[in-house]
């Protein structure tokens, strides 16, 4: 028997909740482990999807308040809170900024080594002029490629590697006291910068870095333990610092806030949005794993995003005043 146009009608708010119920399920228990990540890498790796979360837990929760199915509104309603609080203070707006002299301007790219962009990078760089230029998976291409950059930036520590692990400092000031760390060492080679600068008479410590990507248990190991020993040498300097690089994790992660804290960092994003920086190239699933760190004696005046350089990072630019 064929069901009238009024029984068809009243099937609609069943069929609704049967798509929103396991929906506002799925998002709870991903909300729920993601607060797990020191457990597990896969529970880490969940944490950096607190924006989607945020976003895909407002379907079931539009869709149970039309049927009114009060319980599970609440449910949904407690996965959008789960995941708000964590998104909204990097949205707060700060506090009005008197007027200070010209900003030290720093600028973060990974450029992927097998991105042939180099006249779109070039380009970004002449056009924004950082004083201080971090550039991740440096090759020898590359490398060859940025020579022209002396004339912009004269100063530079450039350590090339064909394994994703190459790095570069530029610099408009002269870069004092310089050394490469190796805080992943049971990778082998994957080589950070320190260094120095006086910027306006303060000396201001530069951290130029790259972990690795937490793809399997050894690689997730060495991630943190590099995070761990940077956290401890930034602790150690009792002076104004800069911490530059891809992470390879985010704002949410525990890794990462144990490094916040142990080294008295914040993130230039605060109050300026959660500017993603990765993957380029999928929009719905990109997520903020490139950052700019700094002591809490900075004031950060401007935080962005810069434009694609045909890698699959965002650039990160920060305005900063101390």
């Amino acid at each position: 028997m064929t069901a009238s146009p009024a029984q068809r009608l009243l099937q609609v708010p069943s069929i609704v909740n049967g798509i929103a119920i396991p929906l506002v399920l799925l998002t709870l228990l991903m909300s729920a482990l993601s607060y797990l990540g020191r457990v597990h890498l896969f529970f880490e790796l969940l944490s950096h999807f607190r924006f989607q979360y945020f976003l895909l837990s407002w379907v079931p929760f539009v869709l149970l308040a039309l049927t009114r199915e009060k319980p599970w509104i609440w449910v949904a309603f407690f996965v959008l809170g789960l995941n708000g609080v964590a998104i909204a203070p990097w949205y707060l707006p700060l506090p009005a900024l008197a007027e200070s002299g010209p900003p030290l301007r720093i600028m973060v790219s990974n450029v992927l080594g097998e991105n042939d962009s180099y006249d779109s990078f070039y380009n970004l760089v002449e056009t924004e002029q950082p004083d201080l230029l971090v550039v991740l998976e440096l090759t020898d291409q590359w490398a060859r490629e940025l020579t022209d950059l002396e004339r912009i930036l004269p100063y530079a520590v450039i350590e090339p590697r064909e394994n994703n692990s190459g790095i570069a400092l530029y610099s408009k000031l002269p870069l004092d006291d310089v050394a490469v760390p190796n805080w992943s060492a049971s990778l082998g080679e994957l080589p950070s910068i320190t260094a120095q600068i006086d910027w306006q008479g303060k000396l201001v410590e530069l951290v130029a870095t790259h972990p690795a990507p937490p793809i399997n248990p050894a690689y997730f190991e060495a991630r943190n333990q590099h995070l761990d020993e940077m956290a401890f040498y930034a602790r150690g300097l009792g002076r104004s610092t800069i911490v530059a690089g891809d992470l390879n994790t985010t704002m949410w992660s525990p890794f990462y806030q144990s490094l916040t804290r142990g080294a008295k960092l914040k993130n230039t994003r605060e109050g300026f949005g959660l500017q993603p920086t990765w993957p380029s190239n999928l929009p719905p699933l990109q997520i903020p794993i490139d950052h700019i760190l700094v002591s809490r004696d900075f004031t950060v005046l401007e935080s962005r995003r810069g434009r694609s350089v045909g890698s699959d990072h965002y650039p990160l630019i920060a305005d900063l005043a101390l």
